[in-house]
């Protein structure tokens, strides 16, 4: 698995480590009792598309994070960080 430079903040995570944060994130948000299809067009992709990002089949695209931030109210940094 490669390391990336995270466009989040100038820490190396690798990709599966900003994806399961990202997650986190979305799973909060349907504990928060956001469905699926809700979370999936605030993004601007279909169930599906939102199903395979959870599922890591599909990676993350830099502007569906950005809107996350934004469902979530937070910055990009903020939606990424573990602590």
């Amino acid at each position: 698995m490669s390391k990336v430079t995270s466009v989040f903040g100038s820490q190396e995570r690798t990709d599966s480590m900003t994806t399961q944060i990202i997650n986190e994130k979305v799973g909060g948000l349907l504990l928060g009792g956001m469905s699926r299809d809700i979370i999936a067009k605030e993004l601007g992709m279909s169930r599906r598309t939102l199903t395979n990002r959870i599922n890591g089949t599909a990676k993350w695209e830099f502007e569906e994070v950005l809107r996350l931030s934004r469902l979530v109210g937070c910055s990009l940094d903020d939606l990424v960080d573990k602590s």
